[in-house]
């Protein structure tokens, strides 16, 4: 009785990770093909919390039942909390499985008079001869299931030998990131952003830039998010606010039409408690006025952590700090949040100024005349030729930003450019 616990899952009963692990050591030794797959369920903490855990318990159950009732061929495992692997024979297999798994999936569960239909990503991964390392399975199958559970509907992702090689390239750009956080190695760039009203460049982005590296063409796209999955993205983000904070300190003993820098911060950032706090004290470090600082979030971000971003918003804003709500024309709730959203400065997506349909060009002078009426400036991205510059003065949009501008460079040669002298 004993030894058996140790192998099982006290849950459902079924052989628990460990077992899983010693199947994968022992089929290391061997050459044939096999297939597995990991059925992980989305929103499971949602039966928990707001039904009881028992309730939750019982779904698990009845979900691993089926799978030892329906799939006799296979061998099933507790994978995780609420992730379930199926080991089948071969690819042929496998597929099967997994059509009798997608049809029970589309069906609900009953529990305690209740009806759950459950969201769910499935993994697979096809082992063949070149591929038996226990470790890259294992990974390969994780990048898998996570992949399928990033979209909103229900997905299969089948892990391929390219998908390999992007989680190892992964794996490659994450030391990069966590070596640039221990030294402190970050380059932060800054764009110009040309007042259209004022005639000046009187506000700049900061944008994240890698230093030198083997890795090939590596951009923002790329690393922002794997910082962001794997825990990297606030450590970053307050490194590259202690280097604006740093060079707005240095323009305050020059003459420079700039006013204001903002920062990118992402959805990630307002998990923390203390942000406003660690905020204000890096503005006290440096000693610069609140209002040079911008923070911009975007509208996306808005719809996932509503109440958290309105109070942080409010609460910053009492001490002089303007946000941008970046990224507008792209969600799916753009006039909702503007309605309860109090910030200071509207950044259209370039998307609108780069269309000729005459529809999205009423569009875009509409969403400006509306900002302006609610007391927020208008920024236009992309702005790259002289034909959309005086195409901003027409519409009344205050701020243009783009490469017309001025494309993003370090501090020292933004000064020599832009800032005449010194105090």
């Amino acid at each position: 009785m004993q030894n058996k616990q140790l192998f099982t899952d006290p849950l459902t009963g079924i052989l628990n990770r460990q077992e899983f692990n010693r199947l994968l050591e022992i089929r290391m030794k061997d050459t044939d093909p096999y297939s597995m797959m990991v059925l992980s369920l989305k929103g499971f903490r949602f039966i928990n919390d707001h039904f009881s855990q028992k309730a939750g318990d019982v779904l698990l159950t009845r979900i691993c039942a089926f799978l030892e009732k329906e799939l006799p061929a296979v061998r099933i495992f507790r994978f995780s909390g609420d992730e379930f692997a199926i080991v089948c024979k071969d690819a042929e297999t496998c597929r099967q499985c997994h059509t009798q798994l997608i049809a029970r999936m589309q069906q609900s569960w009953s529990v305690e008079n209740f009806d759950f239909r459950i969201q769910y990503g499935i993994g697979i991964l096809h082992v063949e001869a070149h591929n038996r390392d226990k470790d890259e399975i294992i990974k390969g199958l994780e990048y898998a299931v996570m992949l399928a559970k990033r979209s909103e509907e229900n997905r299969t992702c089948v892990c391929t030998a390219d998908m390999i090689e992007r989680l190892h390239r992964n794996e490659r750009v994450l030391e990069l990131l966590r070596q640039c956080i221990r030294e402190d190695s970050f380059i932060v760039v800054y764009q110009p952003i040309y007042d259209v009203k004022e005639q000046a460049y009187t506000k700049a982005e900061a944008l994240l830039r890698l230093p030198p590296h083997n890795l090939g063409q590596l951009g923002p796209d790329e690393f922002i998010p794997l910082a962001e999955e794997n825990g990297l993205i606030t450590e970053i983000t307050y490194q590259v606010l202690r280097k604006t904070c740093l060079f707005l300190q240095q323009l305050q003993h020059t003459a420079t039409t700039l006013k204001s820098i903002s920062v990118n911060f992402s959805a990630v950032m307002f998990l923390q408690q203390d942000l406003g706090n660690n905020i204000l004290k890096i503005i006290e470090e440096y000693k610069i006025p609140a209002h040079m600082l911008q923070i911009e979030i975007t509208e996306s971000m808005l719809s996932r952590d509503y109440h958290m971003i309105i109070a942080f918003i409010q609460r910053m804003r009492k001490q002089g700090i303007e946000f941008l709500l970046d990224d507008f024309g792209t969600g799916y709730a753009s006039l909702n949040m503007l309605s309860v959203v109090s910030g200071d400065i509207l950044k259209i997506d370039k998307s609108l100024l780069e269309s000729d349909n005459r529809r999205t060009r009423v569009i875009f002078e509409k969403v400006i005349e509306m900002a302006h009426s609610m007391d927020m400036k208008v920024v236009c991205e992309g702005v790259e030729t002289q034909e959309q510059r005086k195409l901003l003065c027409m519409l009344n949009c205050d701020i243009g930003q783009g490469f017309l501008a001025g494309k993003a460079m370090k501090a020292e040669d933004y000064g020599k450019r832009y800032i005449k002298r010194r105090l």
